[in-house]
């Protein structure tokens, strides 16, 4: 599961770079550019051995699967970089809540 999450946030991150496309919703390439690296860096993370809780896998699919999440819907992208810091805790096992900016 972890491979398969991880080589979506990599499609997931590079749809900033490519053409818009009519045929699939993809997220909003203004959100995710300023996110760009933050998404790389998470699935180079679950592609390592190390522990990864589960709190944080469940926060990336939920990012990745959520049409009406700030990745498909925030044209700023902040509500995504919000997501992602709280996913990024959720994988090192932090239940703090991060206030949004």
């Amino acid at each position: 599961m972890r491979q398969r999450i991880a080589a979506c946030l990599e499609r997931f991150a590079f749809t900033a770079d490519r053409p818009p496309s009519g045929v699939q919703t993809l997220p909003l390439r203004s959100a995710v550019r300023p996110n760009q690296e933050v998404l790389l860096e998470l699935a180079r993370t679950l592609r390592r051995s190390q522990p990864c809780y589960a709190r944080g896998i469940a926060m990336l699919e939920l990012v990745l699967a959520d049409g009406t999440g700030p990745a498909y819907t925030d044209p700023t992208g902040d509500g995504l970089a919000h997501q992602l810091a709280m996913a990024v805790q959720g994988l090192a096992g932090c239940t703090a809540r991060i206030a949004p900016q």
